[in-house]
């Protein structure tokens, strides 16, 4: 797949894209072609709110479980939290859109659907790194959510 296939102007992400570049995984190359791709286009990044408590408490994670140390989880948080992401505050519509988007994909909880719901209103691409996420969501129909491994693959 070439980036150009992947250049929405308006793209939503998902914390986990940021904790890659934190704590790199076999799919942190794949990550840095999309952030490069991105750039490149001049796609305009979105993300709920929620998202920077989410990159916060995956570095405290990280750190409580000796996988990084101190310096490198105070590195990579300054580091993810200076990304240029538009974050969007949970306003009533956001949060009763989550909510909807919650009960679609039989969750508990409605952190996801926050990214859903922001990725609707946007009329925008929702990548990930949770493929249990994008799966969840396709099975509803939906098919601008993508996952990481797709980029690799072509299949997005």
């Amino acid at each position: 797949m070439t980036i150009s296939s992947v250049d929405s102007p308006t793209i939503v992400i998902d914390a986990g894209l940021a904790a890659i570049t934190i704590r790199p995984d076999s799919s942190s190359g794949l990550v840095q072609e999309l952030w490069a791709g991105w750039r490149a286009a001049g796609a305009e990044l979105y993300a709920p709110h929620l998202w920077r408590y989410e990159v916060t408490a995956f570095v405290r994670k990280s750190l409580a479980l000796g996988e990084i140390e101190l310096e490198e989880a105070q590195a990579g948080l300054t580091a993810a939290l200076a990304l240029d992401i538009t974050l969007v505050p949970a306003d009533e519509a956001l949060c009763l859109s989550a909510l909807t988007w919650a009960g679609r994909l039989k969750q508990k909880v409605a952190y996801d659907g926050f990214y859903l719901a922001l990725a609707s209103r946007l009329q925008a691409d929702f990548w990930s790194t949770d493929r249990r996420l994008v799966n969840s969501a396709r099975q509803t129909g939906v098919r601008w959510v993508h996952w990481v491994g797709e980029f690799a693959t072509g299949a997005a």
